[in-house]
């Protein structure tokens, strides 16, 4: 048996668009500079570890705001603008709840679900 949830195939049979984009910044977890997110399965992927680690720790602001949107995902660029929407929102109002590292992943999770929405227009 795979330990693929269900929602997990959903997801990667449902996103067809790449992610793409190049941009750096600090992981102060591992001292060295973050990987670009340059794929769908690694957009999810990450953002799986964040949900993981705030349920650890039961940070329920972020959780409150990214659950709704990410358990809903279709793949269209309407289920993008809201994942986009709720990583805004933690960034915005929820600094206290996530460390820095964190932090500098969801601002990475942003710039990526940006290029989603406007298919590789410049980030707003």
């Amino acid at each position: 048996m795979s330990d693929v949830s269900p929602l997990d195939k959903f997801k990667r049979a449902a996103v067809g668009t790449t992610v793409r984009y190049a941009a750096k910044s600090e992981d102060s977890r591992h001292g060295a500079t973050m990987k670009p997110i340059v794929s769908n399965a690694e957009f999810f992927a990450t953002l799986k570890s964040l949900i993981y680690s705030w349920c650890d720790r039961r940070a329920l602001n972020p959780l409150a705001r990214v659950l709704g949107p990410y358990v809903a995902f279709a793949g269209l660029t309407d289920s993008w603008g809201e994942l986009l929407d709720a990583l805004k929102t933690i960034d915005a109002s929820c600094r206290r709840d996530i460390s820095e590292s964190e932090m500098d992943t969801l601002r990475e999770l942003i710039k990526a679900a940006q290029r989603a929405v406007y298919r590789d227009q410049n980030s707003r």
